[in-house]
């Protein structure tokens, strides 16, 4: 069997040190969950940053737990409102090209296979601008 792996293939695969890099949303499809049928929204993001610039990762929420979509939707610049949280849309057009900074670790899937694990979001350079603004403070 021949293989022919592209730059993009290999870039696409490869797993990042821990750590906060910027990344851009490429993709956002809906799927029903194994289980119960439950509505499942997962978000393709590529790092964009120089340091492991094509990377991909993706991460997925189930309409029965949103909660735990709120650090990326707050990210791309939902309002929280005191009395009625949070109020946005999960969908292709609301969410490819919107680029927001992601801090990786190692995650780990149940038959031990390594991963690159979204676990939060913040602005696009908000995260450069804290660590600029510690340095100078030293």
């Amino acid at each position: 069997m021949r293989a022919r792996i592209t730059p993009d293939d290999l870039a696409a695969g490869q797993l990042v040190a821990p750590g906060w890099y910027p990344a851009e949303i490429i993709k956002y499809i809906e799927e029903p969950a194994n289980t119960d049928g439950s509505t499942n929204g997962i978000v393709h993001f590529k790092i964009i940053g120089e340091k492991h610039k094509g990377a991909r990762f993706r991460t997925l929420y189930n309409e029965k737990a949103m909660a735990f979509a709120s650090g990326l939707l707050i990210a791309l610049g939902a309002k929280v409102d005191k009395d009625k949280g949070v109020d946005a849309e999960l969908s292709e057009g609301t969410l490819v090209g919107r680029k927001v900074d992601v801090n990786i670790r190692r995650g780990e899937t149940s038959k031990k296979n390594p991963f690159n694990e979204a676990v939060d979001f913040a602005p696009l350079g908000q995260v450069t601008k804290y660590k600029e603004e510690a340095a100078s403070v030293k």
